[in-house]
Parts: structure tokens; C-alpha cells; sequence
């Protein structure tokens, strides 16, 4: 895998944390919606060199991901400051196509790495297997995370999320009949460790807490919603250009309702092959669902990346309620600076 400084981007639970759970119990019971859409959010993968491996996200070496623990990685590397950017594209047979966008800036200040991570998270129509219209969706969040190396072994990072916002409406034959807004917050801690050369070890916990209000044919409410998710992998490189890992995902949503907490479980799988300096190719299994990808390295300093990944089934805990999905997803990276 080619050395870079990603821009990791969590998917936390605070950012779109049941966009619309409790705003149409007409069409489904917002406990299950919300822990579905919950889920999801926490299994994304954070750039498309990592969607194409399977989903990996906290113990691949070279890529900050979602353990904040990877951002002090950047400290090996020859350059000071990385920018990044991606987009996600979401489709659902039955629903609405979600898009998200994301901005990342990452710079080495002090013995660590500061991040700043935003993203944008918006809806362009789709379909409805219903009499409802497809759901408009929109959301803004910003995380701002440190990494430390504390030796050769082990990186350790904490990230808070102060800032998520969401808001979602329904309407039927264009009539509004409800619409849902929630804000909150979250914070992260994970470490990466490597007892031997190529072998890595890495996890994460996130907490997150959500308050909920929807407005529904003219009737308010409002719930209150807590997150514990842990994330742990294992990485290996045996040669050149090679990387592999695995990793495990699990977690508990409390929505304050009688027998409504939510389990999630679920594996991830892949792999890259740097075939030349400048080009890979990945392939992963993503919660049981084909991933894959390729990605390039520009630039007479190999500082530009630009990846794609493709997901089969990226929201399966989504599709009760919208019908089979599929991502598409193009990210890039660009890192200028001596470090030294």
C-alpha cells in the first residue's frame, strides 16, 4: 500500500444518527428505522481505498480511518499537512438516493496530528414503494480528532463530534405530513498496536447521544437516544504493495422504549494489491456483500491519490424499509509540506 495520509472520515453515531426514527410510525416503528439507519451509519467506510477492502476502518496502517488512533500516523510520513475529499452515493430500489460529501483537513501540530472532518449529508428524490413521497434528507456534522505516536508500537487517539444536525421531512402527493429534527454529539477513543513488524492490531469505542423531535400530522414528540459501538481488526502485510485484514463491529442502541435496544453485529474482510507504484486494485466483503475498487497515486511524489470503490449492499440493515442497495464511492487526497 502506498504511504498516504488520509483523511479519515467517521461515520459516528452522533452524525446521522436516526435521521428520521419517530417521524413516520405510519410506515414503520421508529425504534427499529432508527437503529437500522444507526447501523448503517456506523459501518461506512471512511475512504474509497477502504470501501474497496471490504469496509476496513480502524487497523489498516496506512489510511486514517475511523479510529482517531490513525491520524497520528501522518507522523511517518514525509509530508506536513493532507487535504481530503469524497463523495458517497447511496441508491436504494425503494427510496430515497442519499448523498454524502466530505472535507477533511489534517496537519502535525505539537507531538501529534490535529484533524478537522465535515460532511454534508443530503437526499435528490428516488423512489416509494409507498403512498409517501420519497423522503427529503439533509445533515451536517463535524468531528475534530488528535492522534499521538507514543512509540514504535503503539498510536493512541481520541476524536468528539460537537456538531450534528439533521433534519427530514415527509410529505404525500407533495403535502408535508411531518418532518424530524436531531442534534447531539459523540466521542471516540481507539488505539492502534503492532507487537511485529507488518502485523497490525487496532480498535476503537464510540459513545454517542441523540435527541429526537418529530412533528407528525400536527402531533409532536420527543426521544432521547444512546449509542455504544466498538470496532476491532487485525491487519497484515506480507509482502510488498500487500495489505489484508479483518474486522468486527458491534454495538448497542438505546432508544428509551420498552424492549426497543438494538444489537448490531457485523464482519469485514479484504484486501489491496499495489501492482505498480502507481496503481492498486482491492477486493473485500462487506457484511456478507461484495466490495471492490482500484486506486491511483499522482504526482512525482506519489502525493495525489484518487480511489474508487464500489459496494453491493452497503445498507442491508436499511433495506426492510428501501428496498436492496448499492454505493458507488470516488475520494481524493492531496498532501504537500515537509514535515521536517
Amino acid at each position: 500500500m502506498a504511504n498516504k495520509p488520509r483523511g479519515g472520515i467517521a461515520m459516528k453515531t452522533s452524525t446521522l444518527l436516526i435521521l428520521v426514527s419517530v417521524l413516520l410510525p405510519l410506515v414503520a416503528s421508529g425504534a427499529d428505522f432508527g437503529s437500522a439507519m444507526n447501523s448503517t451509519m456506523q459501518s461506512l467506510p471512511a475512504g474509497g481505498d477502504l470501501a474497496g477492502m471490504g469496509g476496513l476502518n480502524v487497523s489498516v496502517p496506512t489510511s486514517a480511518g475511523n479510529n482517531p488512533a490513525l491520524a497520528a500516523e501522518v507522523t511517518e510520513y514525509d509530508f506536513r499537512t493532507g487535504l481530503y475529499g469524497a463523495w458517497y452515493g447511496v441508491r436504494f430500489k425503494d427510496g430515497p438516493s442519499v448523498n454524502i460529501g466530505v472535507t477533511t483537513a489534517g496537519t502535525k501540530i505539537g507531538p501529534g496530528v490535529l484533524k478537522l472532518n465535515y460532511y454534508q449529508v443530503f437526499s435528490d428524490g428516488g423512489k416509494s414503494k409507498s403512498v409517501f413521497d420519497p423522503i427529503n434528507i439533509s445533515g451536517e456534522s463535524l468531528e475534530i480528532a488528535y492522534g499521538l505516536k507514543l512509540c514504535d508500537k503503539l498510536l493512541v487517539g481520541f476524536s468528539v463530534n460537537p456538531l450534528s444536525e439533521s433534519y427530514s421531512e415527509a410529505k404525500v402527493g407533495g403535502f408535508k405530513i411531518g418532518d424530524g429534527q436531531s442534534s447531539g454529539y459523540g466521542a471516540t477513543i481507539g488505539l492502534l498496536y503492532s507487537p511485529i513488524k507488518k502485523l497490525h492490531l487496532g480498535v476503537m469505542y464510540n459513545h454517542g447521544e441523540q435527541s429526537i423531535i418529530s412533528h407528525t400530522l400536527g402531533f409532536k414528540s420527543r426521544e432521547s437516544v444512546s449509542t455504544d459501538f466498538v470496532r476491532a481488526g487485525i491487519t497484515i502485510q506480507p509482502w510488498k504493495g500487500a495489505t489484508f485484514g479483518a474486522e468486527w463491529l458491534g454495538g448497542i442502541t438505546d432508544n428509551e422504549r420498552p424492549k426497543a435496544d438494538e444489537k448490531a453485529s457485523k464482519v469485514f474482510f479484504g484486501g489491496e494489491q499495489w501492482l505498480t507504484e502507481e496503481f492498486a486494485l482491492r477486493l473485500g466483503c462487506y457484511d456478507g456483500s461484495l466490495a471492490c475498487g482500484a486506486g491511483v497515486a499522482l504526482g512525482k511524489r506519489h502525493n495525489i491519490w484518487l480511489d474508487y470503490a464500489f459496494i453491493a449492499r452497503p445498507a442491508k440493515d436499511m433495506e426492510p424499509f428501501w428496498g436492496d442497495s448499492s454505493m458507488h464511492m470516488v475520494s481524493c487526497c492531496i498532501a504537500f509540506g515537509h514535515s521536517k
